[in-house]
């Protein structure tokens, strides 16, 4: 059974398939009827991307970029037979994802604001013309320099963070190959 189509996918009666294996690599498939797979480039920025799943892959979907934190979203496969360590396993990788979510997005906002009143400010002093990547660049270390501790502070938590999700996630695999040799 398939999990979702959109209006392109009737139009053109094309069926995409993005999936991941266990090493991380992507594999993006475009069917016409019954014609066999073929590899397919993808947009960055597609504006309706058509992502096609059958329930039997055991594959986390990988979304196009938010606007404004520019990370892409996750959505993690659960599986029917999840232990418990696995299901802890994969909300705290949720979890992480959206602190992860919500800090970049605030900070790229945070960034776009502060830019665009940096601009309007040297318009008003009278410069008309673009400003120059010289003069940019002084906005850059200013907000850098600003947001310095914020980003001290963000980097240690996501160590700490990710550090964690190693652990949980080698406990997972101990468990599975356990559960292999019984």
């Amino acid at each position: 059974m398939l999990s979702r189509y959109s209006n392109s996918v009737l139009r053109t009666h094309l069926k995409f398939v993005v999936s991941f294996d266990n090493l991380g690599s992507r594999h993006t498939f475009a069917t016409r009827n019954n014609e066999q797979s073929q590899p397919l480039f993808e947009e960055k920025y597609e504006e309706d991307p058509v992502i096609v799943m059958s329930e039997k892959n055991d594959v986390d979907i990988i979304g196009a970029p938010d606007s404004i934190s520019n990370l892409r979203p996750i959505i993690r496969k659960k599986l029917g037979n999840e232990t418990a360590l696995q299901r802890q396993l994969r909300e705290m990788q949720n979890a992480t994802q959206e602190w992860n979510q919500e800090f970049w997005a605030n900070h790229n906002a945070n960034f776009i604001k502060e830019r665009q009143r940096y601009i309007n400010q040297r318009h008003k002093a009278g410069e008309k013309t673009p400003l120059s990547a010289e003069e940019m660049s002084e906005f850059y270390k200013s907000f850098l320099d600003k947001n310095w501790e914020r980003h001290l502070k963000y980097n240690f938590e996501w160590y700490r963070k990710n550090f964690a999700l190693l652990i949980l996630a080698f406990r997972v695999g101990l468990e599975k190959n356990l559960l292999k040799v019984r």
